[in-house]
């Protein structure tokens, strides 16, 4: 899947492009960041860490968040998912910002990462299915609970729910842990988002697949190649 996906990406130009703005995007708000951070004492604190090396601008990642939202909002249809993946973004990002100024406790982590996964599958988005380990597939959504909010009729699949809430934060605290070796984080961002790509182009020519998964599955991967 990740030689078809190079040579997917290879030869469609918009995709060259996306890549092409979120890089040139990013360069430019990190050149900022690091004339700015250290004005203003937004440094990172190794010394804390016994690690030896001098201070650089710690959250700088925020430039990374807001390169992704701005190109997800102004490009791409302002749907309640992209509006939802937006707000749970800048929720998260707000937080680990604070974070690193105060180091709050544990519990507010949690639930904020919590928090933020609710939000994610508030918008509409969540895992419907899942493989089984026996073969096939394991429908998340054969329980559905029929509700009446305000006038407006809903359809509520916990099993799918809390899978998906669950997957999330379990993601979230994985990646977590891996920080501490400079560029670890990023490089494992890189791999998964180019591996998403690869994965979704694939259901984008798979001949199996409705006009509106493909149509689907392009936004996924053209969202990861950003």
């Amino acid at each position: 899947s990740l030689y078809f996906g190079l040579n997917i990406f290879f030869s469609h130009m918009n995709h060259w492009i996306l890549v092409g703005i979120g890089a040139a995007s990013t360069l430019l708000g990190m050149l900022l960041i690091l004339k700015l951070f250290p004005k203003i004492g937004m440094m990172d604190r190794p010394h804390d860490y016994g690690i030896k090396r001098a201070p650089v601008p710690y959250p700088a990642g925020v430039v990374i968040f807001a390169v992704f939202t701005a190109i997800l909002l102004l490009m791409f249809p302002r749907t309640p998912a992209h509006i939802g993946l937006s707000i749970a973004g800048l929720v998260l990002v707000a937080y680990s910002f604070w974070d690193d100024r105060k180091r709050l406790k544990a519990k507010y982590k949690v639930l904020i990462h919590l928090l933020v996964a609710f939000i994610v599958v508030l918008s509409g988005i969540g895992i419907s299915v899942i493989s089984s380990p026996f073969g096939g597939v394991i429908d998340l959504k054969l329980l559905s609970i029929p509700l009446e909010i305000m006038g407006m009729h809903f359809t509520w699949t916990p099993l799918a729910d809390i899978v998906t809430i669950g997957w999330i934060f379990f993601v979230m605290n994985a990646v977590n842990l891996l920080d501490g070796i400079p560029g670890l984080v990023s490089g494992i961002g890189a791999l998964s988002s180019f591996t998403l790509y690869a994965l979704s182009m694939l259901l984008v020519v798979a001949m199996n697949t409705t006009l509106l998964e493909k149509e689907a599955a392009l936004q996924v991967a053209e969202m990861a190649l950003i």
